[in-house]
């Protein structure tokens, strides 16, 4: 009768275990949801606010297994649009390497933010020394993944390609190896041409920018 009640505690126990875990995912990918809104709405209204609130709700995404990988890369990217590079860097150099679905972009990342935390100092020599350090990462990357599956284009790192070299180099090189790739990778066009409209439009702001101060 004893190892009786003591079973149903443990199952009442397990019950209200799996309970919660169910409850704190639910709360994760909702936490989640939120900061990937935070983040498009500061896109429609330039407004940072919205990119603090999503750090906010982002953090508490990070906990769950499930929105763990997303919730690391919408984090990255809050904390480079409020120019948060020490910040930004500290917390990838306390991740582990499995923190990241592809391995490279822990020291990509790391730094990426470390260049430009350089950068916003004016140590024009740090910053040249992380970001090629940034782009060796990236590419070395590209280079392994053609090597084992015969020149798949993986978007992801061509996108972290040409994203750090567009730091680098002047939009009309970056424009250049963009219609290589298109050449190389016609199935991929539309994607490249894409990546290649953003930077045309970014760098327009920026003169516009620039001619109103």
């Amino acid at each position: 009768m004893v190892m009786l009640k003591l079973s149903k505690v443990y199952i009442l126990f397990v019950f209200l275990n799996s309970c919660n875990a169910q409850s704190n995912v639910n709360n994760c990918t909702s936490a989640f949801k939120i900061a990937k809104n935070n983040y498009s709405d500061y896109f429609r209204s330039k407004d940072t606010v919205e990119l603090i609130k999503g750090l906010a709700n982002v953090e508490k995404a990070l906990s769950c297994d499930v929105t763990r990988h997303a919730a690391i890369d919408l984090k990255i990217s809050l904390l480079s649009l409020l120019k948060e590079y020490r910040r930004g860097y500290e917390f990838i150099d306390s991740l582990k390497e499995d923190g990241f679905l592809m391995k490279y972009k822990k020291n990509m990342n790391y730094n990426f933010f470390r260049a430009m935390n350089y950068k916003e100092a004016n140590d024009s020599t740090n910053y040249s020394i992380f970001i090629n350090r940034a782009l060796r990462d990236v590419k070395s990357y590209i280079k392994n993944e053609n090597n084992n599956t015969s020149g798949k284009f993986d978007e992801d790192a061509y996108y972290d390609l040409i994203f750090i070299k567009s730091q680098m180099e002047r939009l009309e090189e970056v424009s250049h190896e963009i219609d290589s790739l298109k050449t190389k990778y016609p199935s991929e066009a539309d994607f490249l041409e894409a990546i290649k409209s953003t930077l045309e439009n970014k760098e327009s702001e920026m003169r516009s920018s620039e001619t109103t101060q």
